[in-house]
């Protein structure tokens, strides 16, 4: 049952965010994913078999802490270049750390908190799936001007949320 809701979350997303041709400038290149749950949209942007279609960064933003550590498990799993904030949070990053992070790893992996240190712009996309329905209204408020703020002028926020397979 699992693997099927899993497939069919997968399905959606696919066929949503290539349900039209996307001109060359707003392609997809950083993905940032909020609340990034199993890290499934990772899989999708690395692993599409249109390779015009495949990301080159995947930036996680995450608040659960178990969630956290498995997404940490599994990216590393796939085999990608993890940039993780736990092995940096000593030092006194700034958002030039973050931009190098960027352009030389696969995947930056932040908790959510720190979505202060990703520069402005930095993303073609926002992908927040499943998220929003999970948190208090004010603070779902609150995103909109973040994910304005990292998402640069031709990027675009993609937000997936229903009751349906889901408590």
């Amino acid at each position: 049952e699992l693997i099927e809701k899993l497939g069919r979350y997968n399905a959606q997303d696919h066929m949503l965010m290539h349900a039209y041709p996307v001109p060359e400038r707003n392609r997809v290149r950083t993905l940032l994913d909020f609340g990034a749950g199993h890290a499934r949209l990772a899989t999708l942007g690395f692993n599409d078999p249109d390779p015009t279609n495949r990301i080159d960064t995947y930036i996680v933003l995450e608040a659960i802490p178990s969630t956290y550590f498995t997404q940490l498990a599994y990216l590393q799993g796939l085999g990608l270049n993890v940039w993780e904030y736990m092995d940096h949070c000593d030092a006194e990053l700034t958002q030039n750390d973050l931009r190098e992070a960027i352009a030389n790893h696969d995947v930056v992996h932040l908790p959510t908190w720190r979505h202060d240190l990703l520069p402005d712009g930095c993303v073609d996309m926002v992908a927040c799936v499943q998220v929003l329905k999970e948190l208090p209204g004010p603070l779902t408020g609150a995103l909109f001007p973040i994910f304005h703020r990292l998402t640069h002028k031709t990027g675009a926020v993609y937000i997936r949320d229903h009751k349906q397979y889901h408590n």
